[in-house]
Order: C-alpha cells, then structure tokens, then sequence
C-alpha cells in the first residue's frame, strides 16, 4: 500500500475507533468523575504505547546508520527538544479538547455530540487565517450552513430560545479539536509520529488527572461494561486513534485528511443507535446531516486545484 492509500487507511480507521469512543466515554463516566476517567483513559494509552514508541525510536535511529548520516550529537539534540516540545503543545491543546467534550458527553447523546465535534472540520482553515491563509468565500457560507444545523440540533423552543450547556461545552471541544490538527500536522512532519502521540497522550493524562484532583470529587465503583469501556479507551480510541492520527496526517493530503477524519460522527451515530438504543427527533437528525454536509461542501471549497499548465501535462499523459 502506497503513501496516500496508507495514510487514507489509518484516517479510515481512526474515524471508525474515534466513533466507538464516544459510546465507551459514556459507559466509562458510569464509574467515574468526567475528568478522572478520561485522563486515567489517556495515561492507559501512554504506557501501553511505550514498546511501540521504543522500537519506532530504535528504528528510527538504525535507518539513520543504515544510510551512512548518522545524526551528530547536536542534532539529535534538537531533535530531541523539537519533540518533546511539540508533545507538550499538543498535548495541552488536547487536554483542553477531551475535557470540554466528556463535560459535554454526559449532558448529550454519543450521535449528537460526535456531529457537533465534527464542526472542528470547518473551523481548520477558519483558523488558518493567524497563519496568513486566504479563505474563500464559500467556505463562509459552509460556516452559516453549519451554524444552521448546529441550531437545528441544538436549540430549545421551551421556556424561550435556548442552548443546551452540553451543546456548548461540545462546541468548545471542536474548536480544540481543530487547533490541535493544525498544530499537529505541523509538528508531525519534523518528529516521529509515535513517539510524538505517546508524548502528547502521556501529557494529556497527567495535567487532566491533576485537573481532576482539583476540581472534581473522587468516584470510582468499577463494574461490568464500564469497566471494558474504561480499557477500551483506553488501549484503541486513544491509543491506536490518535497514534493513527498522526501516521495518517504524514502521508496524507490535509482536505482528504480532514475528510476522512469528518466520518467520526457517522460511526458515533451509527455506534450511539446500535449500542446505547439512542434516539434523536427528526429535526436533530436533519440538524446532524446539515452540519455533515457543511463539512463535506468545507472539504471541497477549501481544496487546492492544480495549476492549469500541471492539467495540461495530466491530460497529455492520459
């Protein structure tokens, strides 16, 4: 399998384990406090990276004898900084994100809090404008499209026009989530995946179970399903999701990327109905495909067409 193919297959996956994760963050908080299961959830995934992490290093290292530039001890030395520095940024980031989102699980269906997180596709290149991006014009109207079935989704006509505060939260979430693919995608390309994930995880789960210590009231009663759900994660969602993140952002174009990593919410709805025999009224449901398809029309205003001279070379190969 080819770069793109295997990056694509990674991002495929990683929307599919990132969808069962949110039916595992619902049973999981049955044992515990928000914050206290989901860091304990990312500490999990660390340390079961650890092997994975020392052998990506060690290989690594031999490709770098193998091709007779072997990296002189100031280099590896930035390189050493550069990753672990680009592990604490990410991982502060995410911290932010996750807990935002398990705060906004409890309040929310696994369905409707998967497509309100996807609203974090939009706002990538929204947010690339601090970069000095130019934003297309269409790309505003994919935001006032998402906007329309955030409120589908989430306005109450009771009592007066109102918003959830599990709709909020989960929207604070998305726009954590979009800095940290942006951040991400930048520090992948110059450090080791893995060891960048394990790192970021690692940082994740320590500042959120200190965040737990101070904020929340210790609850633990393991038992049954939650207990799986807890381990599970754990060792796939966070482990195996976010490391293939990382290796499918690498060799990955950031649209198809972002497209691909778009398909979490399906798989959370699909998983939420299957599973936990959720439901959503017709209106929630026309709300979660217009903030799909905002996402899908993001990916396709935003994409880059090749110049009209590379066209023309494509054409004549055909």
């Amino acid at each position: 399998m080819k770069g793109q193919a295997k990056g694509s297959f990674f991002l495929l996956i990683t929307a599919m384990v990132w969808g069962t994760g949110f039916i595992g963050q619902k049973l999981g908080m049955d044992i515990m406090a928000p914050m206290a299961f989901n860091g304990t959830r990312q500490l999990i995934a660390s340390i079961a990276m650890l092997p994975l992490s020392y052998f990506s290093w060690q290989s690594e290292r031999a490709s770098f004898e193998a091709s007779g530039t072997p990296l002189l001890k100031g280099q590896r030395r930035v390189r050493r900084v550069r990753l672990i520095r680009g592990g604490l940024i990410c991982g502060f980031i995410l911290t932010l994100g996750t807990n935002f989102q398990q705060y906004g699980l409890q309040l929310l269906s696994a369905g409707k809090s998967g497509f309100i997180t996807s609203i974090y596709i939009i706002l990538v290149p929204i947010l690339g404008i601090f970069a000095g991006n130019k934003i297309k014009k269409a790309l505003w109207g994919c935001v006032v499209l998402a906007l329309v079935g955030f409120a589908m989704l989430s306005l109450r006509l009771e009592g007066g026009l109102s918003v959830g505060m599990g709709d909020i939260l989960t929207l604070i979430s998305a726009f954590f989530f979009a800095l940290h693919i942006i951040v991400a995608d930048r520090q992948v390309t110059r450090s080791n995946a893995i060891l960048l994930s394990n790192i970021q995880l690692g940082v994740c789960g320590i500042l959120t179970l200190i965040l737990s210590a101070i904020f929340e009231l210790p609850r633990y009663g393991f038992h049954g399903f939650a207990t799986v759900a807890i381990l599970y994660c754990g060792l796939v969602p966070t482990a195996v999701g976010y490391t293939f993140q990382m290796l499918g952002q690498k060799s990955t174009d950031p649209t198809v990327a972002s497209l691909l990593m778009s398909l979490e919410a399906v798989f959370a709805s699909l998983f939420g109905v299957l599973l936990l025999h959720e439901r959503m009224s017709l209106l929630e449901w026309s709300g979660c495909a217009v903030i799909f398809g905002a996402t899908l029309l993001s990916q396709l205003v935003t994409r880059e067409r090749p110049p009209k001279t590379e066209l023309r070379e494509s054409e004549k190969e055909k």
